[in-house]
């Protein structure tokens, strides 16, 4: 979930899958160009609706003591205001919104986002 300046906070869904190539597309070039590893999770952004249609692309960096890690999103990527499905559109990142260093929290402070994607 990303909270705008303005504006409702906005959720992005990803189906994701760890890979020792992360970041790299098809024709062997990099994707988002402040990861700079070769494994992570590679992650497709989702439209929601069982659309095959993608939303865009994020790498997650987890840390190697589990306690933290580094996501790194596309820009655009596709945002929904509340469940998957009632989407506003492709959200435009600025630059200092593109990467994210996340740690762990307690899982009660995720009830709120669990109620709407359940």
């Amino acid at each position: 979930m990303l909270t705008p300046r303005t504006g409702a906070p906005k959720r992005i869904a990803a189906g994701c899958a760890w890979s020792q190539k992360a970041g790299i597309d098809t024709s062997d070039r990099q994707m988002i160009a402040d990861f700079h590893k070769t494994a992570g999770f590679d992650c497709m952004a989702t439209l929601g609706g069982g659309s095959a249609v993608e939303g865009g692309y994020l790498l997650i960096d987890p840390a190697p003591d589990a306690k933290s890690l580094t996501l790194f999103l596309q820009n655009p990527i596709y945002a929904f205001d509340e469940k998957p499905g009632k989407a506003k559109g492709f959200m435009t990142l600025g630059p200092e919104d593109l990467t994210f260093a996340l740690t762990r929290i307690e899982p009660k402070a995720c009830a709120s986002l669990k109620a709407v994607t359940e």
